[in-house]
């Protein structure tokens, strides 16, 4: 009897879904005063950045350029200390873990990642130049269009 209903135990927890699978990285940011971010149900544009380095400034002028169509989060990474968050400008502004960024392996500053309404990552981007913006806003436009 013990045998059949652990067998039934390992059937049942193998068809269910892992917790972190299901979770957008967006639940793993929080704002500086510890309130975690909420899901969003726009594609949102993930910008991990650090405040030491100049390619991270110049991209983060560049993506509100799709705000119109995603939420874009500036994701800080590095210690936080007050005052930081103007840098992000009109971009919402969240603190990464290091947890998170291991987990989704952010190795690079600047990296963006494009996820879809779901929260998976439809789209990835390492590095700063004029280019990595104008594929942020295509793969933006294009979950915009498959949206609708």
């Amino acid at each position: 009897m013990r045998a059949a209903a652990l067998a039934l135990f390992v059937v049942l927890l193998a068809g269910c879904p892992t917790r972190s699978s299901e979770r957008s990285p967006v639940q793993g940011l929080t704002r500086p005063d510890g309130t975690a971010l909420a899901a969003d149900a726009r594609p949102t544009v993930l910008a991990f950045w650090t405040d030491w380095a100049p390619p991270c400034s110049s991209l983060l002028a560049e993506l509100p350029k799709v705000g119109d169509k995603a939420r874009v989060v500036a994701a800080f990474c590095g210690q936080y200390e007050p005052g930081v968050e103007a840098r992000a400008g009109s971009l919402e502004f969240a603190l990464a873990s290091d947890s998170l960024t291991e987990r989704l392996g952010v190795n690079a500053l600047p990296t963006v990642l494009v996820l879809d309404r779901a929260g998976r990552t439809a789209a990835r981007f390492e590095g700063y130049s004029p280019l990595v913006c104008a594929e942020v806003a295509v793969a933006v436009e294009s979950l915009a269009a498959a949206a609708q």
